[in-house]
C-alpha cells in the first residue's frame, strides 16, 4: 500500500500559445529584435500607414513622424531621389513584388542604406496597399565601398607598374590588362579583356617559336607550368628582340609578365 508521498507526480508545462494570432505576435517580436522594419503604405498616396517600432531605433525619428504625409520621399538621400522615385512608380505599375536599395537620411544627419522588399496588393487591378520590409544593409555597403576603394588603389598601382601585367579569372578569361601589356603585345586598349589568356598570349608565343628556330619553347610540371621563350646561348645579331618570359599557373588567377 502506498501513501500520497509515494506517488510520483508528473509536472506539465502549460502549452505554448498557438494559432494565427499567436504566430503573428511571435513574428512581430522576432522582427523587432532585428535590423528589419516592417511597414505598410497606401499605394495611392504612398504614405506609411504602419511602421514597426524598430524604425525609430534605425533612423532616430519618432514613429509618429513616419506616418506624416510624404515622410519617405522627403527623407530619401538627394542623390537617390530621382532614381528611386522612377523605379518605384514603374514597379508599382508592372510588378506584384520588387526589391531595391537606397539611402535615407537619419535624424542625426547620416545616411542609412536600406534594402527594401515590397509586395503590392491590388484591387480590381489597381494597386491599393503596399507592404514591405526595410532591411538595414549599411554595414554591407560600407564593406563594398572599402573593397572598391582597395581595388581602385591596386589597379592604379598595377597600371603604373613598369612591368606588363595581366590578371585572368580561374577559367583563363582575361579580366584586366595594364597599358604596358597592351603596348608590349601590340593590342589596342581593351582588346585583350575577355579573351582567353592561353589563346591570346601564349598562342602568339607558340607561333613565334615555330617561325623562328632560334626560340626555344619550354614547359615544365603539368600543374604549374613555366612557359618561356628565350634565345639559346650565343649572341643574336639580327631579327626581332626576344619576347618576355611568361609565368602562368594553370590554377592561378593571375599571370605576371615581366
Amino acid at each position: 500500500m502506498t501513501g500520497p508521498e509515494d506517488v510520483e507526480h508528473d509536472v506539465f508545462s502549460p502549452p505554448a500559445p498557438s494559432g494565427p494570432a499567436a504566430r503573428a505576435v511571435g513574428f512581430k517580436r522576432l522582427l523587432e529584435a532585428t535590423q528589419i522594419v516592417q511597414w505598410e503604405a497606401d499605394a495611392q498616396t504612398r504614405d506609411f500607414t504602419y511602421v514597426g517600432s524598430q524604425a525609430e531605433r534605425l533612423l532616430g525619428y519618432p514613429l509618429a513622424r513616419w506616418l506624416e504625409p510624404a515622410f519617405w520621399k522627403t527623407h530619401l538621400h538627394p542623390d537617390d531621389l530621382d532614381r528611386v522615385l522612377r523605379f518605384r512608380e514603374e514597379a508599382l505599375r508592372e510588378h506584384e513584388a520588387y526589391e531595391f536599395e537606397y539611402r535615407m537620411i537619419a535624424a542625426g544627419g547620416h545616411s542609412v542604406w536600406f534594402h527594401d522588399v515590397v509586395a503590392v496588393q491590388r484591387l480590381d487591378g489597381v494597386a491599393a496597399v503596399i507592404r514591405g520590409f526595410l532591411i538595414d544593409v549599411s554595414k554591407r555597403k560600407r564593406a563594398e565601398a572599402t573593397a572598391r576603394a582597395s581595388e581602385t588603389r591596386v589597379r592604379q598601382l598595377i597600371e603604373q607598374a613598369p612591368d606588363a601585367i595581366i590578371a585572368a579569372r580561374a577559367n583563363g578569361q582575361i579580366a584586366f590588362v595594364n597599358h604596358q601589356a597592351e603596348h608590349l603585345f601590340g593590342y589596342q586598349p581593351g582588346a585583350l579583356v575577355g579573351g582567353q589568356l592561353e589563346q591570346v598570349l601564349l598562342g602568339q608565343l607558340v607561333k613565334q617559336t615555330w617561325r623562328s628556330p632560334d626560340w626555344l619553347w619550354e614547359r615544365r610540371a603539368p600543374r604549374w607550368p613555366r612557359v618561356s621563350c628565350r634565345q639559346p646561348l650565343g649572341a643574336r645579331t639580327a631579327g626581332p628582340s626576344p619576347p618576355p618570359s611568361i609565368l602562368a599557373g594553370s590554377r592561378q588567377t593571375r599571370a605576371w609578365l615581366s
